[in-house]
């Protein structure tokens, strides 16, 4: 018996490591592509690159040379990992992106409790940046990438909505969660979580990104539909994206009149769908199954596995180098 909980312990433990370590290769290819921009910033061969420090914001030098960039980028760094996850799945026989049917009303319902996910991550997210700010940590700056006109618009939605949603989550769900799932889908869920929200390695998205996470992996794992969580995800950037575009053409108070009213909208419909889905014998809301142990023995040896520590305290250091102490 103590022979066969030791072996299940490194089978755990295997399963962490090598789900940490598809996120580490993200890491490890932003690092090295870091050094090679900066060799080249240096020769004076990406000037376009350039950001303009003003009080609120960066700017770029060339908004649209520098999304382009961006989106090169960002599809080099998300296709590295996602082709080496893609290998070690092989070995489970788990696909990165399966497709299994949803009904329409369940489809259409999971959309609007998403939503509300959105809505109720966004107040979190906006109060932990708040106390953070009461005591002078503020986030860094962003570049500001959005200039109002119809080609701007394309290339943010493509950068910041489609490829995110397609790309993040074929690494995230498909293949972070696939690969833990053997151990149980309860902490298959919760550690992609905290990996997505890690990933990010900012103080204002963090808090928002584990949210979602813990979402869109409930929602993969009970519907094994890889294009809902896209939607979704599509959707939450995408109006991010329409919001700030908005702030081009209209007063700033009509834009958060907008957005109050949407995150009421999603609100509303959100609690809707949860209470409908609640109410049904064997909803896509159930609970999930532990797999071989109990919950609470798997996801500590799962998220602390060796290589799962080395990413969690990189990402750490990376958030706290990133924000602004007073």
């Amino acid at each position: 018996m103590e022979f066969d909980l030791r072996e299940q312990n490194k089978q755990i433990r295997r399963h962490g490591n090598r789900a940490a370590w598809v996120v580490l290769t993200m890491q490890i290819a932003s690092a090295l592509c870091g050094v090679v921009i900066g060799v080249l910033r240096g020769l004076g061969m990406l000037d376009w690159l350039v950001l303009t420090e003003t009080d609120e914001k960066l700017i770029p030098a060339d908004v649209t040379s520098y999304l382009l960039f961006q989106i090169g980028y960002y599809f080099l760094l998300m296709i590295i990992p996602i082709f080496v996850g893609c290998l070690l799945l092989r070995k489970t026989g788990e696909s990165p992106a399966p497709t299994q049917p949803v009904k329409a009303g369940t489809f259409v319902g999971l959309v609007f409790a998403g939503m509300g996910v959105f809505a109720f991550a966004n107040f979190v997210s906006n109060y932990v940046v708040g106390f953070a700010s009461a005591f002078g940590i503020t986030p860094a700056k962003i570049p500001e990438t959005v200039d109002g006109t119809p080609l701007n618009l394309l290339l943010n939605l493509l950068s910041t909505a489609l490829l995110p949603a397609v790309l993040e989550e074929l690494l995230f769900r498909g293949v972070t969660v696939g690969l833990l799932r053997p151990i149980g889908d309860r902490t298959a869920v919760l550690m992609s979580a905290v990996l997505f929200a890690m990933a990010h390695g900012t103080l204002t998205q963090i808090p928002f990104a584990f949210i979602l996470g813990l979402a869109f992996a409930f929602i993969y794992v009970r519907t094994n539909n890889i294009l809902l969580v896209m939607l979704l995800h599509f959707i939450n950037n995408g109006l991010a994206v329409m919001l700030e575009f908005a702030l081009c053409y209209w007063p700033e108070s009509q834009v958060m009149y907008l957005q109050y009213l949407a995150f009421a909208v999603m609100t509303l419909g959100g609690l809707i769908a949860v209470l409908l889905f609640t109410a049904r014998r064997n909803g896509p809301l159930q609970m999930m199954g532990d797999g071989d142990r109990p919950f609470a023995e798997q996801w500590p040896r799962a998220l602390f596995a060796p290589v799962s520590v080395v990413f969690l305290v990189l990402m750490l250091v990376e958030t706290l180098a990133s924000v602004n102490f007073a």
